[in-house]
């Protein structure tokens, strides 16, 4: 029996995570709850006990835009497909405000 206290949906996200020193990574999603991820990843990318900070592009109106949406969250599991990420609370103070997600227009030609 699972004891899950949010459903996961099987949803494909791009999402992109920063890296001291080299280029972002890039990983996909496998499935995504209200308070964890599961990244199709290496796992030799992620430290153990630190937050991470990830980067997901939802894509809108048939592609044409894409919103980015920051989150952090840590390590909780390395499994055979990829890592268990749980999200960390966001504190709402006036310093660490949540600020609408960054939007990013395509034109196509």
């Amino acid at each position: 029996m699972e004891r899950r206290t949010s459903p996961r949906s099987p949803v494909t996200v791009n999402v992109y995570i920063p890296i001291k020193g080299k280029n972002h990574q890039v990983c996909r999603t496998i499935d995504l709850s209200s308070r964890g991820v599961y990244l199709a990843a290496e796992s030799s990318i992620f430290p153990i006990d630190a937050p991470i900070v990830l980067f997901f592009a939802v894509r809108k109106h048939n592609g044409s835009v894409i919103q980015l949406h920051r989150m952090t969250a840590k390590v909780v599991r390395f499994g055979i497909r990829g890592v268990a990420l749980t999200f960390c609370r966001q504190a709402k103070t006036p310093a660490n405000r949540q600020l609408s997600p960054a939007t990013v227009s395509l034109m196509k030609r």
